[in-house]
């Protein structure tokens, strides 16, 4: 499959697979979180999907607090990178949401 097909559901058998390995301790190989970009400069961005969820913390694990449905315009105040992807945080104080993939910058 190339990079830009559409995606495919296969089915894997897992044949000659023994296992997997997880590390005792995921916090020692989770990706640091890194302040990106300048925090006094604010802007906004247009959501692009039809659900985007907003956390309490930058991040994957943070606990969803609600959900962007109507692909509106929100004020981005801060910026940090988690795990490679750009998180902003709401002027609204609601949390923060990924703009990775999901926003454009207006």
């Amino acid at each position: 499959m190339g990079l830009h097909e559409p995606a495919q559901i296969v089915k894997h058998d897992f044949s000659g697979i023994l296992g997997v390995l997880r590390p005792k301790n995921v916090s020692a190989v989770q990706s640091k979180t890194e302040t990106v970009g300048s925090a006094s400069k604010e802007y906004q961005v247009r959501v692009t999907v039809a659900a985007l969820n907003i956390r309490d913390s930058a991040g994957m694990n943070g606990k969803i607090k609600g959900c962007i449905r109507d692909k509106g315009v929100y004020t981005i105040i801060k910026e940090k990178r988690v795990s490679g992807q750009i998180w902003g945080k709401l002027k609204s104080g609601a949390g923060w949401i990924c703009l990775t993939g999901f926003t454009e910058k207006i």
